[in-house]
């Protein structure tokens, strides 16, 4: 069974490779028994004579040739026939060490490997974040607005701490660390990093997968984007937010405001100024007539 597969599969190959180029000129004629292939030839509608038909061998394609003499079988039909006419014991269709199929000990020159298949379809670009800017404020709420990659937007608030009282100058506070900016600093592949810089210098980053190409057109992978940044806890000066992505995992960081500052102490008592030019009173009033 598995040699008459080979065999099939070999003949079709070799049809459209020795047809197109060479029209079996070369590789059949030694050894081959005309005599077999004009008793099969002529049973498939073929009216020349064999001497013709031996002669077709000297062309370009000995099968275009049979044709116009009234053959009426498949090029699958031909290689078969011209095959089972070969002068050789050894029938055995099988792959050799260099790829190329073979029949008994006869390189064929025709390879068993496939052409690679045609390139699939781009997939459907994933919804990656583009930018991430503050908007507006309003007191001490600032907006910040997320725009993604298919231009979509989404919105999210950061409530700053309101002033306190003044204080007396004291000793220096610590530096409160809040968000001075948030940007994509490196991408590879489908995977962004963005890194949060806060305002003490340190930094924090994270990532982003937007969705890979599909396979052969198919749907691409879901990108992960942000879809919203809340305080989630207060713990004395510490403030906890929590970023929460489209495909459900969220991270959290955290943000330490400033200390307020001791009162300061009272300022000391000014210099004595200079003394003021001479005032213009009145000495007297008298009447004199």
């Amino acid at each position: 069974m598995k040699r008459k597969a080979g065999l099939i599969i070999f003949t079709f190959l070799f049809a459209v490779l020795c047809l197109t180029l060479t029209g079996c000129k070369t590789i059949f004629k030694e050894g081959i028994n005309f005599e077999t292939v004009y008793d099969y030839v002529s049973k498939s509608g073929y009216t020349g004579t064999l001497e013709e038909l031996t002669l077709a061998f000297e062309t370009d394609s000995a099968y275009e040739t049979v044709i116009e003499k009234g053959y009426v079988g498949t090029e699958t039909d031909w290689l078969v026939t011209l095959i089972g006419a070969k002068k050789t014991s050894n029938t055995n269709v099988y792959i050799g060490k260099n790829g190329n199929w073979f029949i008994g000990d006869i390189d064929m020159g025709i390879s068993a490997n496939g052409k690679d298949g045609q390139k699939g379809d781009q997939g459907e670009t994933g919804n990656g974040i583009a930018k991430i800017e503050k908007t507006s404020s309003d007191g001490n709420v600032d907006t910040y607005t997320i725009t993604f990659t298919d231009g979509t937007t989404m919105s999210f608030n950061l409530t700053n701490g309101e002033d306190g009282q003044d204080g007396e100058d004291g000793e220096q506070g610590e530096t409160g660390n809040g968000i001075a900016k948030i940007e994509k600093t490196s991408s590879d592949g489908n995977v962004d990093t963005y890194t949060i810089t806060f305002t003490d210098g340190t930094m924090m980053s994270f990532n982003v997968t937007n969705g890979k190409d599909g396979q052969n057109g198919g749907q691409g992978e879901t990108g992960n984007g942000i879809a919203k940044i809340e305080k989630t806890s207060s713990d004395g000066n510490v403030d906890t937010y929590t970023i929460t992505f489209t495909d459900g995992t969220t991270m959290s960081f955290n943000v330490t405001n400033g200390k307020d500052g001791k009162d300061g102490k009272d300022g000391q008592d000014g210099q004595k100024g200079d003394q003021g030019e001479t005032g213009n009173g009145i000495a007297k009033i008298e009447k004199t007539s």
